[in-house]
């Protein structure tokens, strides 16, 4: 596999040469929808609450110089979409954590 090369007296990557910062650090859309549904499924605050702090402090948190409308532009995601994305999730995790509670119970 064939990692980079050196063009120009600078390290080029193949593999990263289409990911944003934001990519290369690790992270991809569904960390971003997860962490969005983080605070509120923990019980600290309201699901918007909890979206609202990770896209204000979208660039600290996720050390990238790109915003969050990037980030969905490049996944092809609107502002919609992206909400929806998190609400669905939230519920999902919410449902997952019932589910376990009742198999707790039910031993």
């Amino acid at each position: 596999m064939d990692d980079g090369k050196i063009e120009d007296g600078k390290i080029v990557c193949h593999d990263c040469s289409d990911k944003t910062q934001f990519e290369r650090n690790g992270y991809s859309y569904q960390t971003l929808v997860s962490d969005c549904c983080y605070s509120a499924t923990e019980g600290n605050c309201h699901l918007s609450t909890s979206i609202h702090e990770v896209l204000y402090g979208f660039r600290l948190m996720y050390m990238t110089d790109e915003s969050y409308e990037d980030i969905l532009k490049k996944f092809n995601k609107s502002y919609d979409d992206f909400m929806k994305d998190v609400v669905q999730r939230y519920k999902q995790i919410r449902r997952e954590r019932r589910n376990k509670q009742y198999e707790a119970l039910s031993m």
